[in-house]
């Protein structure tokens, strides 16, 4: 069964942001028919091969460069 994945960024930055290459990302993956967190999605930076599970609770956070791509893969 296919799960389709709502992902909601909640982005923070700060005062420098234009003088800085990398910010942090923080947010909550869901499932978007029942709006329920989904845990264990790997959220993976693909330039620097970096991946990040989801907690308990759908809570994720990644530090990236301005121009790095996400991906989420869920089993």
């Amino acid at each position: 069964m296919k799960k389709n994945l709502f992902l909601l960024f909640f982005l923070y930055t700060a005062i420098g942001f234009a003088q800085s290459d990398t910010v942090k990302i923080k947010g909550t993956v869901t499932d978007s028919y029942s709006k329920r967190a989904l845990s264990g999605v790997s959220v993976i930076n693909s330039k620097s091969s970096t991946t990040i599970p989801t907690d308990s609770k759908g809570y994720f956070e990644i530090s990236v460069k301005k121009q790095d791509e996400l991906f989420l893969f869920y089993p």
